[in-house]
């Protein structure tokens, strides 16, 4: 059996099922888009609202800072999210990787990294959730909020990036195999 036929896949199937990841993957950034811009928004109005506070009536408003702090640890992880889907997140390129003609040594080599990535996020998922559990038991020392809803973005961003960089395994095999008409084709 050859490469080809390994990496071969019914069309119906590849398409069938790459749409419903595809529709469940644009969801997915679509409602990180919507609550990292919500949270975004609120950040501002809450540094807003302690710049004024604090040198224009003199009297600052006690919340706002830890409130920013949290808020803003929401908006950084959606975006990271968001950023692991588009492959924006930090690299380093040695090479270029359209330059590299054999099909399985361009995929490994695109793949390595991500395959750290997805890695990071199982780390960042597992511990997320330690922080979550931890944080049941305590409050906010200002914001009376339950640390675990401050903490629950870490498992929620780290299973999106696993959700994301799977996708984007998929899409590279899809990329490099499918170019070749040896993955994703009926021929």
């Amino acid at each position: 059996m050859g490469t080809s036929e390994r990496f071969r896949v019914p069309l119906f199937v590849s398409r069938m099922r790459m749409t419903k990841v595809k529709k469940l993957v644009d969801f997915l950034e679509r409602a990180q888009r919507t609550v990292g811009t919500l949270f975004l928004i609120a950040l501002l109005i809450t540094v807003s609202l302690q710049i004024i506070s604090r040198f224009v009536i003199k009297s600052p408003i006690r919340w706002t800072e830890e409130g920013a702090r949290f808020l803003f640890f929401w908006v950084a992880l959606m975006g990271a999210s968001v950023s692991v889907h588009g492959r924006r997140h930090f690299t380093i390129e040695v090479y270029d990787p359209k330059k590299i003609k054999t099909p399985w040594l361009r995929l490994l080599l695109e793949i390595v990294p991500e395959i750290i990535v997805l890695a990071f996020c199982l780390l960042l998922t597992y511990y997320g959730w330690l922080y979550f559990e931890s944080g049941k038991t305590r409050l906010g020392i200002e914001v009376p909020l339950s640390m675990s809803l401050v903490y629950l973005a870490l498992p929620i961003s780290g299973i999106s990036m696993m959700v994301y960089t799977v996708a984007n395994i998929f899409n590279l095999i899809k990329t490099i195999y499918g170019s070749s008409g040896n993955f994703g084709t009926n021929d």
